[in-house]
């Protein structure tokens, strides 16, 4: 299938979405369209028209990611005093600047997992005046940002524009963002370091992968890759990250943190299998296989955006918990890869996701409990 083809049939599946027609039959038709595009070339004005006229329909949608609720709510309880760090949402002492959709903020219980630059967002979103729809409009302009920094990164090194389109035209990255996933910001900084670091601007790129940690803690993960390579810029991006906690710095700065990587599971992959075989120690065996994986790529891999792959990849089999916005963290960097033999199963990750979304379907539209369907993990993880 051509580019120019495929793409139009993106556009008209999106269209659909806001129209009441079942978003995962549109996710597995546009993942199939997608797929068969990947390796057409065209030019950077198509690959930006359709990335950009698959997200706009989302802006219609009724739907969204009950993290916009907790999104909002720590905007503005910042804008009254209180750190989001300190204070989880059902903290009686906020009560007076509860509002009407309280209820719908998801871990009530625990404070804010997000990091000063997501912060800062939520923030700045709130004290425009913007809610719920608002500020997802702000992330899906993130993401067609994230799509223009892609292009400039591939153009300006020579690489195929048409490349992009493992990021910008996948479906799962168009949901992400039209859903108001903050992870968007994280991206935009990964891209952007990446292009810097390939231009030659070495401490550009560290202040990039700086606020891309200060936006989503797990982009850490590339510090040890820097460190190998430029131990100064390394420091550097760790002084910055340090410099954007110290506003909020206080007792149980990390707790949301850690408690969710030690009492949260779903969807996981290697986790699922070691905690039949080592129930009480799944989580520390493999978190010590991570640290030595990101160790062994750090290492081995001179190429930032492999690196970047491959650390996301890594960490996401490993990890106990993963929803299907998180695969956007290795597909940022695919296209700096390129079409490669191993990338194909990532690419093909990406589109059996949507097996997931039947949990997340069957609880927002039906009050269903959140609860993992073991045949269609099987399914979402066996067929790339």
């Amino acid at each position: 299938m051509s580019a120019r083809w495929g793409g139009a049939l993106l556009v008209g599946l999106a269209l659909a979405a806001p129209f009441g027609a079942s978003l995962q039959l549109l996710f597995v038709a546009a993942s199939i369209v997608w797929l068969a595009t990947l390796r057409r070339q065209t030019s950077a004005r198509w690959v930006l028209v359709v990335a950009t006229a698959i997200r706009l329909p989302f802006l219609a949608a009724d739907y969204y990611t009950d993290d916009l609720y907790r999104y909002v709510w720590e905007g503005r309880i910042q804008h009254a005093g209180y750190s989001p760090y300190a204070h989880a949402p059902d903290d009686p002492e906020l009560a007076p600047l509860r509002g009407p959709d309280h209820d719908r903020i998801n871990h009530p219980s625990y404070p804010t997992i997000y990091p000063p630059l997501s912060q800062a967002l939520f923030w700045a979103a709130t004290g425009a005046g913007l809610g719920e729809r608002g500020l997802r409009a702000v992330i899906l302009l993130l993401d067609v940002a994230v799509v223009g920094v892609l292009l400039g990164w591939l153009t300006s090194t020579h690489r195929p524009p048409g490349w992009a389109i493992m990021y910008a035209w996948c479906p799962l990255a168009a949901v992400s963002a039209g859903t108001g996933h903050v992870d968007t910001l994280m991206l935009l900084c990964l891209a952007g370091a990446g292009w810097a670091w390939e231009k030659g601007r070495a401490r550009r790129a560290a202040e990039l992968l700086a606020a891309a940690i200060l936006a989503k803690t797990m982009a850490v993960l590339l510090l040890p890759w820097l460190l190998l390579r430029r131990p100064w810029l390394a420091l550097l991006a760790a002084a910055i990250v340090a410099a954007g906690y110290l506003p909020y710095w206080g007792p149980g700065l990390f707790d949301t943190l850690f408690a969710f990587g030690a009492e949260f599971a779903f969807n996981g992959s290697l986790y699922r299998v070691a905690s039949w075989v080592f129930p009480e120690a799944a989580r520390a065996l493999l978190a010590a296989v991570l640290v030595l994986w990101t160790t062994v790529v750090a290492f081995s891999q001179p190429r930032y955006a492999v690196a970047c792959v491959l650390a996301f990849a890594g960490l996401l089999l490993c990890s106990p918990t993963v929803h299907f916005w998180y695969l956007t963290w290795f597909l940022v960097a695919l296209p700096a890869v390129g079409p490669r033999r191993w990338t194909l199963p990532l690419l093909c990750w990406a589109a059996t996701s949507v097996f997931a979304s039947e949990t997340y379907r069957a609880h927002y539209e039906d009050g269903a409990a959140f609860t993992e369907r073991w045949a269609l993990t099987v399914f979402e993880y066996a067929l790339p």
